[in-house]
């Protein structure tokens, strides 16, 4: 049961989509030109044409610079929005409001264990306090940062027993999320690798699966807190085990876990952890 909601939680934040605007738009004109008639067929015919055609490329370039939003190259911090000041410049001002989700399951707790109705809300305040301005609820909040997702509550300890079953749970867990993408055919270029992991009872295809997916900024062949900040904000309120696990699996203290710290800290034999990574994501035509 605790892995078919580990999965529920994953599968709606993956759906989550951040929308962003486009406001570019393209306009064809059509020029109507009257031909007058003259008496010297070779007088300013050419003269007239250049002139019509000069009026028409400042006709063009005055409708480009209407056209264009300062917004289009102008970037926010998170719980800001773009806006146009009196002056025709792109400025970033605090939200004044985000939508209520009217869904509990969207809760965000931060890192002051403070529970908002969503990471709108959250970034919103962190906004108005760093900005310090009248609507900031609390002058510590300037530094607030999303923890998890759900509402906060008191995240018990993981007892030794758990700890030690933990690698075989998720190994487990590993294999359902490559399963469910699967149907959904989502799982792209690592479709094969599901083909082993079925009929593996360890499933060492799901463990390297996991890393490759978890190695993306830059693909170095380590995975960074950074890269695992969406797996532990998913998981960390319905998992107690987790970030004592992945603390556990940084052998040498380096704050990154290699290939082989991932693949031995989930019960993988060395002989059977491979770097794949590379050849995955140099068939899939991605940067490595």
């Amino acid at each position: 049961m605790r892995l078919l909601l580990v999965l529920l939680l994953l599968g709606l934040v993956c759906t989550s989509v951040l929308a962003r605007k486009n406001r570019r738009r393209n306009r064809n004109r059509d020029v109507i030109r009257e031909l007058k008639p003259i008496d010297d067929p070779e007088a300013d015919d050419d003269d007239d044409d250049d002139d019509d055609d000069d009026d028409d490329e400042e006709s063009d370039t005055n409708e480009k610079a209407e056209l264009k939003n300062p917004c289009d190259t102008k970037c926010c911090n998170r719980g800001e929005m773009c806006d146009v000041d009196k002056d025709g410049l792109a400025v970033c001002l605090c939200r004044q409001e985000c939508p209520m989700p009217g869904d509990r399951r969207l809760m965000v707790c931060s890192n002051k264990n403070i529970t908002f109705d969503s990471e709108c809300h959250m970034d919103r305040e962190h906004c108005l306090c760093r900005k310090k301005l009248p609507e900031c609820r609390h002058p510590r909040h300037g530094k607030i940062q999303l923890d998890y997702y759900g509402e906060c509550k008191k995240l018990s300890p993981c007892p030794d027993m758990e700890m030690l079953d933990f690698p075989g749970r998720a190994r487990d867990w590993l294999y359902n999320v490559m399963r469910e993408l699967a149907n959904r055919n989502d799982l792209g270029e690592y479709l094969k690798l599901l083909e082993g992991a079925q009929t593996d009872p360890f499933h060492v295809n799901a463990v390297l699966w996991k890393f490759c997916e978890l190695d993306k900024t830059p693909h170095d062949r380590f995975v960074t807190r950074r890269e695992m900040l969406f797996i532990i904000r998913s998981l960390k309120a319905m998992e107690h085990c987790l970030m004592p696990f992945l603390r556990s699996c940084d052998k040498n203290n380096d704050r990154r876990i290699s290939l082989v710290e991932w693949g031995t800290c989930l019960g993988i034999e060395k002989g059977k952890i491979s770097n794949i990574c590379l050849d995955i994501h140099r068939k899939a035509g991605r940067r490595t």
